[in-house]
């Protein structure tokens, strides 16, 4: 996560720390209880907003470096708590997850939906996805990215999933939240909402090939890359953003990453982006490579899993600009920005299926979209 600032609104960034502070004085019963120093607007994040804040005058781990994320308007209490259960029981397993401290659905705090957790240190193995970051370190990026990824992701993956299983059944979270049917349901919904019929043989591929679920299941980060993965001292520190965890076939996790290396959807000029996903199908190669080395897993199960992170990207970028066509006005789009040229034909590749992004019908002002985004 970056430090870099976004342009704020800061009377409502200071009304909001202040709501947040009448919050931790009423939960911890600490009236005098302060900011050590002003919350500071991180960036980093697709739909809510990060701060890094310090308090005054309590113990740990309230003194701690904490992150405030603040969810946007139209997220559900339901998916705040599984975030914040699986984050915990994440923690309690001992792998490196940032443990929930606090949260809220909003309505008589914040205004908004928040987490409030500890901040775990190093920078991010990516540092960013700016291109001038990536193409100084390109020499270490090529040496440490996919070790570092894929173990990461095979640690994850050999935890037991069964305490997992049960916070989330104990707080009545249905599994269907997050990781396989999520994506399908987006994608169908996408689809039936636009009139994207050039995409139902896609989605239609999806559901008739779908892979048999394995008996033995891992918990899956659902969007691990470089940008969610800590490091500091030539060890990874932190794994953060888990708002798309499931209880999956690692073969899920897996495919999503090796995707989203392969097609390298970073920000620059045509020429430029050639040669980074030539680099970036490198990488898949030598994350997948080493990913085998620690764990066995299906590489056809793999496989139709990058397909369906074709199909969930595109769905998003196709919403998001039939939705600016209709109204104006389209979902902030930080990096990375996927191309929808390069997601049809890596699907294709897969699938030998050939999408049409192009609604039946034209986009209307009524038009509206739900949309959901991995990296959130």
């Amino acid at each position: 996560m970056s430090l870099e600032c976004r342009p704020v609104d800061q009377r409502a960034d200071d009304r909001l720390h202040e709501h947040l502070l009448t919050f931790l004085r009423d939960t911890l019963r600490i009236p005098e209880l302060a900011y050590a120093a002003p919350p500071v607007r991180l960036s980093g994040g697709y739909f809510t907003t990060v701060y890094a804040l310090r308090l005054a005058g309590a113990a740990p781990p309230w003194s701690e470096p904490l992150i405030l994320r603040v969810m946007p308007d139209h997220s559900e209490a339901l998916l705040l708590r599984r975030e914040q259960a699986v984050q915990n029981v994440v923690a309690d397993l001992g792998f490196p997850a940032p443990r929930v401290l606090a949260s809220s659905d909003g309505r008589e705090t914040l205004g908004h939906a928040f987490l409030l957790m500890e901040r775990m240190p190093g920078r991010a193995l990516l540092g960013g996805v700016e291109l001038r970051w990536i193409l100084t370190r390109g020499v270490r990026l090529l040496q440490t990215l996919p070790r570092i990824t894929a173990e990461t992701q095979a640690r994850l993956h050999a935890l037991d999933p069964e305490p997992l299983r049960r916070a989330m059944e104990a707080e009545g979270i249905p599994p269907q939240c997050a990781g396989v049917e999520r994506w399908l349901n987006e994608i169908a919904a996408t689809v039936e909402r636009w009139s994207l019929d050039g995409l139902l043989p896609g989605l239609h591929w999806l559901i008739d090939r779908r892979p048999r679920e394995l008996q033995r299941q891992a918990i899956c980060h659902g969007d691990l890359w470089a940008g969610n993965i800590l490091v500091a001292g030539g060890r990874v520190t932190g794994v953060v953003d888990w708002s798309l965890t499931a209880i999956a076939d690692p073969a899920y996790d897996v495919g999503f990453t090796k995707a989203a290396l392969e097609m390298a959807p970073i920000r620059g000029p045509a020429p430029v982006r050639r040669v980074v996903t030539l680099v970036g199908k490198y990488l898949a190669r030598r994350f997948y490579g080493r990913y085998r080395e620690l764990r066995e897993i299906d590489p056809e199960a793999v496989r139709y899993y990058e397909a369906m992170r074709c199909m969930v990207e595109l769905q998003f970028v196709v919403s998001n600009r039939l939705r600016l066509a209709a109204t104006g006005a389209a979902r902030d789009m930080p990096s990375p920005v996927w191309d929808e040229d390069q997601l049809i034909g890596h699907f294709r590749t897969i699938a030998g299926i050939s999408l049409d992004p192009t609604p039946a019908a034209a986009p209307t002002k009524t038009g509206s979209e739900r949309g959901s985004r991995l990296s959130g």
